[in-house]
């Protein structure tokens, strides 16, 4: 089970961003939907570990957490999803089903054409943790400054105001 401390919702928005590097989006519905019944069922087993490190820790502290999925549905058919391709592995113990669930997702996320969004003091960006990945490359000006702002809450539902463009009260 995910999490609880998760961070379900994110706004990000730039102090500073000279060189106008973006933000990238991958939405994960698309990519959970190429994968097979059986791949999407191994990803929600506890197949899976997740490499912690605290605030001020360095690379030496990071440690390996128990196995988790990474992903749940709720009743309604929505889901959450955790995944960083840089912090989740493999756990040892994981079935083979688990172990082909995870190549494929990688698979697809690195295939995936991401959304790129240039951020500025006047803009922000609303990201669903648990619906769609975010990243950037590596940063060419070292003068960019992200603010960001967590949300936590597996399956948070907005107030929708409007669906085409999608306007939420929060």
């Amino acid at each position: 089970m995910p999490d609880a401390r998760q961070a379900s919702a994110l706004i990000i928005t730039a102090r500073w961003n000279p060189a106008d590097e973006p933000t990238h989006i991958i939405a994960l519905r698309g990519i959970i939907e190429q994968l097979s019944c059986v791949h999407t069922l191994a990803l929600t087993s506890a197949s899976f570990e997740l490499k912690t490190r605290h605030h001020g820790q360095t690379q030496q502290d990071v440690e390996a957490r128990a196995a988790t999925s990474l992903l749940q549905f709720d009743p309604d058919g929505g889901f959450a999803m955790r995944y960083n391709a840089s912090r989740f592995s493999l756990s040892k113990y994981a079935s083979k089903a688990a172990a082909q669930a995870f190549e494929a997702l990688q698979t697809l996320v690195s295939e995936a054409l991401p959304i790129p969004f240039v951020l500025h003091a006047d803009t922000a960006l609303l990201v669903n943790n648990s619906r769609a990945l975010h990243g950037r490359n590596t940063l060419q000006d070292g003068r960019r400054l992200l603010v960001r702002l967590f949300g936590y809450s597996a399956f948070a539902k907005p107030l929708v105001i409007n669906e085409d463009p999608l306007l939420v009260r929060g």
